[in-house]
């Protein structure tokens, strides 16, 4: 997986200080290099979860997550009508 280290900061920007960014930052690239891939629950439920989450949409092997949501988006716009 090619991960953007930027891309990340700029997702977490909001982070206390930068000892917390490298720490989340060595937290996510460890988890994300296992098989299967894993992200701290403790991540999710922070300030920085939503970012995280969105940071990861973008990214190429997260595919599944953003045909969900294409999927549910076009479900409530059918239950709308």
């Amino acid at each position: 997986m090619n991960t953007n280290n930027s891309s990340l900061a700029l997702a977490c920007e909001d982070e206390d200080t930068e000892t917390d960014l490298e720490q989340l930052r060595d937290e996510v690239l460890a988890g994300l290099s296992e098989a299967p891939k894993t992200l701290p629950s403790k991540l999710h439920s922070t300030s920085v979860g939503p970012k995280l989450f969105d940071f990861l949409c973008t990214l190429p092997e997260f595919y599944p997550a953003r045909t969900e949501m294409e999927m549910q988006l076009v479900s409530l716009r059918d239950l709308g009508e």
